[in-house]
C-alpha cells in the first residue's frame, strides 16, 4: 500500500507496520474480511520530481536535459499515463525504434541486470491481529 498508510508507517518495525495497515484497512473497509489476507512489508526510497512549493505534482512529470528524458510517475498508478506521455513526446520528436519487428517485444541486447520485484523478495504472513 502506498499513500498515507505507507507514509505514516515508515518508522515502524515490520510487525508494527503490518498491524497498523491491518487496523487502517479494517477501519476503511469494515465490511471486508481481512483475516485470510497475506501481508508483507517492503521499504522503498521515494523519489519524485522537484517542486518549488514542496508538493507532489498533480500528474506525471517528464523533464528534458539535452537528449535525456527523466520520467517521474509521481504515483505508481500513474505509470501507464506516464508511458503514454513519453511515447507521445518521442513520436513528436521523430524518435523511432532502431530495432523493431512487428509484434516483437525483445531487446536487441541483454539487459545488464535481472530486475527483482518487491513481492518476490518479501516474507509473506497471513497473521491478522
Amino acid at each position: 500500500m502506498g499513500g498515507a498508510i505507507a507514509d505514516e508507517a515508515t518508522e515502524f518495525s515490520e510487525v508494527e507496520a503490518i498491524k497498523y495497515a491491518q487496523k487502517q484497512m479494517t477501519l476503511l473497509f469494515d465490511y471486508l474480511d481481512w483475516s485470510s489476507k497475506k501481508w508483507a512489508t517492503w521499504h522503498g526510497t521515494r523519489a519524485e520530481a522537484y517542486s518549488p512549493i514542496g508538493r507532489l505534482p498533480q500528474g506525471p512529470v517528464i523533464q528534458e536535459y539535452d537528449n535525456v528524458l527523466v520520467a517521474w510517475p509521481t504515483k505508481l498508478t500513474l505509470t501507464p499515463l506516464l508511458s503514454d506521455q513519453v511515447l507521445s513526446l518521442l513520436a513528436k520528436k521523430g524518435v523511432r525504434p532502431k530495432y523493431s519487428e512487428a509484434g516483437s517485444n525483445t531487446l536487441p541486447f541483454e539487459p545488464p541486470f535481472q530486475a527483482a520485484f518487491p513481492w518476490e523478495e518479501v516474507k509473506w504472513t497471513n497473521t491478522f491481529s
